[in-house]
């Protein structure tokens, strides 16, 4: 019978009281908190990508005059201008894609039940889709820089 008279208390007795939700913090974080903590791998992680697509597009953009020159036959004012023309269109598709198309994907691959890992997984292999078809480039196999600025 004691074990029918504890049930009935523990019936009886109030619910346990909620924990509170903790207060967030509104004030505006500092710079040195993106170098400690959980933010240091995420800060890490996105300098070295940013590093690799700079060096990549600088790298590029810095021989595009001379191959346009050597290639196509404009002088080097033309070369300059496509360059140019070839830089901006970048930075605009950049941002259209960034605001616009970015969170439009994002949002659709959280909503169909993955996660952050998997589009970080999709971005690896596109990265991976774009080194092995600038290595194995018909144009450039087996030729240096020099070689094709000659």
């Amino acid at each position: 019978m004691s074990r029918g008279r504890s049930w009935a208390r523990a019936r009886s007795s109030p619910p346990a009281p909620a924990t509170a939700v903790p207060a967030t913090d509104s004030s505006p974080g500092r710079l040195r908190e993106l170098f400690q903590g959980r933010y240091l791998r995420r800060t890490v992680v996105v300098s070295a990508l940013w590093f690799a697509a700079y060096y990549v597009n600088y790298g590029i953009a810095t021989w595009m005059p001379s191959l346009y020159t050597k290639t196509f036959g404009p002088d080097l004012t033309t070369a300059l201008v496509y360059t140019l023309l070839n830089n901006v269109t970048g930075l605009l598709g950049t941002l259209v894609i960034a605001l616009i198309l970015g969170p439009v994907v994002v949002g659709a691959l959280l909503a169909a039940g993955g996660g952050l890992t998997l589009i970080f997984a999709q971005l690896a292999c596109l990265a991976a889709v774009g080194a092995v078809i600038a290595l194995f480039a018909v144009e450039t196999k087996g030729r240096t820089l020099a070689q094709l600025n000659s």
